[in-house]
């Protein structure tokens, strides 16, 4: 996992003593490696290396431009890298071309417009010296993170947060609004982070910096959401989404060493081993699958399944080229029972701390297979394999009548729900004011919020941050509302592939995160989503060619850590001791409530059909796993 950083005076003063040098350390210690710096007047930047592709081996980082009078670096992967190199002439260059070089090389050309050119996951900083300018960017979906310090007129910034987080100056005050819409799951700010003083650069946007000027935030995408694709016939949606699935998955099958991806059970997953394993065909595509151990009781619940082997192996038998590899443990991970460890590698929290363990052992598999890389398919539900039941409000907003309710009665018919139930939950609802929507919420459940439902936040905490409570981002509505605030919370989300990368020392790259695939997919029509009542209609024609039909027909989700309550009872003596630790804390006491989590402790389940997971791994696990960030924070949140 590499990383680049650096620093920059905005005042022509020098670069303050040590401060890079402490970046620098700090980088060692995450197992980049070594730190290569370029200084040039009052710029210092500084790139530790990784080892993405074959045609990256042979550049250097930062890369000096033409005349030097530019510095640049970049981290991720260019995936049209080929069309870049052909747009910009540079097939004839004597240098090396890695990603780092033509990144340049497009700043060079088109200045702040070149981000736009780029396809894949990225972060670059580009200085102009005759200018004083530096310009940070990072891709659409914000995947690969930058963060920054403007102290006085110094800029810090890094694409990793512990060399931030190495200055002794550095104010590491917590952000409390951002803590409560990481723990509600709410939508924040696209620049917040955890800590007050640290800035994110927003994703799909250029940063800019200028002696003199205000920092500047510039958007250079975003999607047209009025724009609707229409085709001559259904078919030609399928021919265009396959189309545009190979090239974004070819676009990420690159690097040294073998090419290794998750597989679970579902539809996104499946659809990107398939088509990697038909584009790399006869070479093979190695395949990691999670699943509980055995001899371990798991919940099952209805509409999912816990164990993803069966369809998983029907993914693998379908390509010859496929080796799939099934991978459980029943013991706990390091950092299930060191969760500071977490903290000091990523500077953050993560969402679910049981599934970090759970999957812990699938990413050192990868590692021991001699991958720098991961393949996921995390982005496919808000692109290829949207649902579509917003086709019902927005039917019912159009007046076509008759066709909602033959879908309706679909609908009806395949999931066993009365018409009436449909009609209420997937149309009357969806089509109501966001302020109905809200008010009818707190009629339905007047005793607590929904979010403190189901985490252990305190209700006076989140007032105090002006929130209600009820702001949940996945509030049913029309396609476009919905997609546009999925869009929103992925690009505000903690970045915690990143932070799984810098833990485990590999890069995860999601196709289906993929630009060109994501605006098609916005664009397509909502009945080419849903029809005659079968959801994921678009993705399961487009994966009828490269899937086995047990998995195109599968309409359960897949369970992640099934086994959850095995794995807390291996903890339970170090929960409580925790929680008594935690309790000591002024700010834990007053962002969380503390006694409910002890509550659930005291009265531990006997099996696990009769544990409710949001109660034991999102109330009391999740909360604790928050509360011990608090407090690593409070003590001033040491690197060692």
């Amino acid at each position: 996992m590499g990383c680049i950083f650096g620093a920059a005076s905005l005042n022509g003063s020098p670069i303050p003593g040590g401060h890079i040098e402490r970046m620098a350390s700090a980088v060692v210690r995450l197992n980049a490696g070594r730190p290569v710096f370029e200084r040039k007047g009052r710029v210092c930047l500084a790139y530790a290396p990784r080892r993405i592709a074959p045609e990256g081996q042979g550049g250097r980082q930062p890369v000096v431009g033409r005349g030097g009078n530019s510095l640049s670096l970049f981290h991720g992967v260019l995936g049209n890298r080929k069309d870049l190199i052909a747009e910009l002439d540079l097939s004839r260059s004597p240098q090396p071309l890695d990603d780092g070089a033509v990144a340049s090389a497009a700043m060079e050309r088109w200045g702040e417009a070149a981000p736009s050119h780029f396809r894949g996951d990225f972060a670059l900083a580009h200085w102009e010296e005759e200018l004083g300018r530096l310009t940070l960017a990072t891709d659409p979906l914000g995947r690969c993170a930058l963060y920054y310090v403007l102290d006085k007129e110094v800029l810090f910034f890094s694409s990793m947060l512990p060399p931030l987080l190495a200055s002794p100056s550095l104010d590491r005050s917590l952000d409390e609004p951002f803590l409560v819409d990481f723990l509600t799951d709410a939508p924040s700010s696209k620049s917040g982070t955890f800590f007050k003083a640290i800035r994110r650069v927003p994703a799909a946007s250029r940063l800019i910096f200028e002696e003199g000027k205000t920092p500047e935030v510039r958007t250079y995408w975003e999607p047209d959401w009025t724009r609707t694709l229409r085709l001559a016939h259904d078919e030609a949606y399928v021919e265009m989404g396959r189309a545009l699935l190979d090239q974004a998955v070819r676009r990420m099958l690159r690097g040294p060493g073998p090419t290794v991806s998750l597989l679970s059970g579902g539809l996104d997953a499946a659809s990107v081993v398939a088509t990697a394993a038909r584009l790399l065909a006869p070479e093979t595509i190695f395949t990691l699958t999670a699943h509980p151990p055995e001899g371990v009781p798991w919940l099952e619940r209805p509409g999912k399944f816990s164990d993803e082997r069966f369809l998983a192996r029907q993914t693998a038998a379908f390509q010859a080229n496929i080796r799939a590899e099934f991978i459980s443990s029943a013991s706990l991970h390091p950092l299930d029972e060191d969760p500071r460890q977490v903290f000091k590698t990523i500077g953050m929290p993560v969402r679910n701390p049981l599934s970090l363990g759970w999957f812990a052992p699938l990413f050192e598999r990868a590692k021991s297979l001699g991958a720098d890389r991961l393949l996921t398919g995390a982005s496919g539900n808000h692109g290829l394999s949207w649902e579509g039941m917003e086709a019902l409000p927005t039917l019912a907003k159009r007046g076509e009548w008759r066709a909602l309710a033959r879908e309706t009665l679909a609908i009806s018919k395949r999931s066993g729900r009365s018409p009436w139930k449909v009609w209420k939950s997937d149309v009357v609802f969806p089509a109501l004011p966001e302020a109905a929507k809200r008010r009818w919420l707190k009629w339905r459940h007047p005793e607590q919020s929904a979010v403190h439902h189901a985490i252990a936040i305190r209700p006076e905490f989140v007032a105090e941050m002006g929130r209600d409570g009820w702001e949940v981002k996945w509030l049913p509505g029309d396609a476009t509302t919905r997609r546009s605030r999925w869009l929103t919370a992925l690009q505000a989300r903690p970045l915690h592939n990143t932070a799984f990368g810098a833990l485990f020392g590999l890069d995860f790259l999601d196709p289906l995160g993929d630009r060109d695939l994501l605006e098609f997919c916005y664009a397509v029509p909502d009945d080419q989503y849903l029809r005659h009542g079968v959801t994921r209609w678009l993705a399961r024609r487009v994966l009828a060619d490269r899937l086995p039909p047990a998995v195109i027909q599968e309409t359960r989700i897949g369970d992640q850590c099934p086994e959850f309550l095995h794995r807390m009872t291996l903890q339970r003596p170090a929960l409580r001791q925790a929680l008594d630790q935690v309790e000591r804390s002024p700010l834990v006491r007053r962002v969380l409530d503390v006694p409910r989590m002890k509550a659930l402790e005291a009265r531990w389940p006997d099996d696990v059909q009769s544990a409710r997971f949001v109660d034991y791994g999102a109330v009391l696990h999740r909360s604790l796993h928050v509360a011990q960030f608090i407090q690593w924070a409070e003590e001033g949140a040491p690197l060692s």
